[in-house]
């Protein structure tokens, strides 16, 4: 996952500004692509993976 810091006010109030990860969309990724990915890190099959519904 890529991100991106940016700098808020802190909403605790403790300082005036903090930085915050903030996630970037870097597109699309097939569901092929991401049921293996998914595979790949966990003890999952790819049929406990597999998504039925289009």
């Amino acid at each position: 996952m890529k991100y991106k810091l940016i700098q808020r006010e802190n909403p605790q109030g403790r300082s005036k500004v903090k930085w915050y990860a903030a996630p970037v969309n870097d597109g699309q990724i097939a569901k092929n692509d991401l049921t293996e990915e998914i595979v790949n890190i966990s003890s999952l099959s790819r049929g406990d993976v597999s998504l039925h519904s289009e």
